[in-house]
């Protein structure tokens, strides 16, 4: 899984070669980010898009509150942001939009 795009600018190949060693884990949910970047994804969407990597052998193992833990793990390193909107849930709920830092 690459952690900048060959047509990412110098900074985003910098800041991808700063973040230590990801678990692999973390590298499955990033990988997800890096693939949904246009879009972001709700921590609903998250679970539901790494539970299809996890089944098809793809991913590790992880329960649904250790992909959220994971995931604010990697915002707290800076790998993920907020991305300052909003979008709904399957029980019609708002939910935070995070993307890839």
């Amino acid at each position: 899984m690459p952690n900048a795009r060959r047509t990412d600018p110098i900074t985003s190949h910098e800041a991808a070669s700063s973040v230590r060693q990801l678990t692999n884990t973390q590298r499955s949910i990033k990988w997800l980010f890096i693939k949904f970047y246009k879009t972001g994804l709700t921590d609903e969407q998250l679970v539901e898009h790494y539970r299809r990597l996890m089944h098809s052998g793809d991913a590790p193992m992880a329960s649904e509150s250790g992909i959220r833990t994971r995931r604010s793990e990697m915002t707290a390193l800076g790998v993920v942001r907020d991305g300052q909107e909003f979008a709904l849930t399957v029980s019609n709920r708002r939910a935070k939009v995070w993307r890839l830092a």
